[in-house]
């Protein structure tokens, strides 16, 4: 007969240790999951290192007794901004991150609420948006959109911007569904050069004549002077190509879905561009962009987006000139490699 042994674990301090260890490194991970690996280059919002870029002068709005923004302060401040030929103001919700509090919390730090936004936007375009087409100073707005992601919005020459980063896995989540493969899907054996880092844009032109751009000539750069382009459909069609077990008409289903949803093709041609202000209207457009993803060892990027504003109706004759608009981001390597894998819903 067997003789049966019992077992009785007795806890020590290893193994509360160990316990502790584990509980903790579940967490952070599972933190660091939800979090987009390309972070708003703002120094002190979680590991992010240095101060602003060059030109970039930070700017937290004067609030009155009861916490709000006192908006006579505000646009003063702006004004006195605007008189020292700034490149940019970058106006940001200056906040304390405590040492106990989770990642999550810690990135949205320097974010202001969606209603915040709108407040801020308001004053700015009183304060200074009517003055934009002659003035070469930027105005550079971050934060949160309604699923509480980060956002940047720039204001320059008469051209609001919004960019919104979009993880891989929220993408999924929302295009990579049923009998539809997602033209962002991307799996882990696809080539570096191949995956993407994809971003909403939404844009706004307050100016006389149209502006027009090409996706392609748009860019990210890290301080490696390593450049990773926009991509357009035939790119991203091409890429969906090199995937085993894409194909058929979920690849079908999925380019059609592209097609409604990617900026590029809000508009027939490129030389449709985004019209001008119209009965006091002014022209808009929305949609989905690509980038080549950044390398993992890449730290600083530089988002670099480019207009053409066509010249004033009463310049027929007039050139073409450049408006670029610069994003900066810290991209961490942690978060990158802590994101869900591809998958179908």
């Amino acid at each position: 007969m067997k003789r049966r042994h019992s077992y009785n674990w007795v806890p020590t301090v290893v193994g509360l240790f160990l316990l502790i260890l584990l509980v903790a490194g579940c967490t952070g991970g599972t933190s660091l999951r939800h979090l987009p690996p390309l972070q708003p280059n703002v120094p002190g919002k979680l590991d992010v290192p240095g101060s602003l870029p060059k030109g970039m002068v930070g700017l937290i709005p004067p609030t009155n007794e009861s916490g709000e923004i006192d908006e006579a302060a505000f646009s003063q401040a702006l004004e006195d901004l605007q008189k020292d030929e700034n490149n940019c103001v970058f106006i940001i919700e200056k906040n304390e991150v405590g040492p106990n509090v989770s990642p999550e919390e810690a990135s949205l730090a320097f974010e202001f609420t969606p209603e915040q936004h709108d407040k801020i936007m308001e004053i700015a375009l009183e304060t200074y948006e009517s003055d934009t087409v002659n003035s070469k100073m930027a105005i550079l707005i971050l934060g949160q959109d309604e699923l509480r992601k980060p956002q940047y919005t720039m204001m320059k020459d008469g051209i609001t911007l919004i960019v919104t980063y979009w993880r891989d896995a929220d993408l999924n989540r929302k295009f990579n569904r049923g009998n539809s493969t997602s033209v962002f899907y991307q799996t882990e054996a696809l080539h570096q050069g191949d995956k993407t880092d994809v971003f909403y844009i939404e844009i706004t032109n307050r100016r006389s004549s149209k502006i027009i751009f090409d996706v392609q000539k748009w860019s990210i750069e890290d301080a490696n002077d390593n450049f990773y382009s926009g991509m357009n459909f035939e790119d991203l069609r091409e890429r969906m190509t090199m995937m085993s077990r894409v194909g058929g008409l979920s690849m079908k289903n999925g380019l059609n879905k592209a097609k409604e949803i990617l900026l590029e093709k809000q508009m027939s041609r490129i030389s449709d561009g985004i019209s001008g202000m119209k009965d006091g209207e002014p022209g808009i457009m929305a949609g989905f962009v690509a980038f080549r993803q950044a390398k993992k060892n890449a730290k600083s990027l530089v988002q670099k987006i480019i207009f053409q504003k066509a010249p004033p109706p009463d310049q027929p004759a007039g050139r073409y000139q450049a408006a670029s608009f610069e994003f900066p981001y810290f991209h961490d390597r942690g978060i990158r490699e802590m994101q869900p894998p591809p998958m179908k819903y």
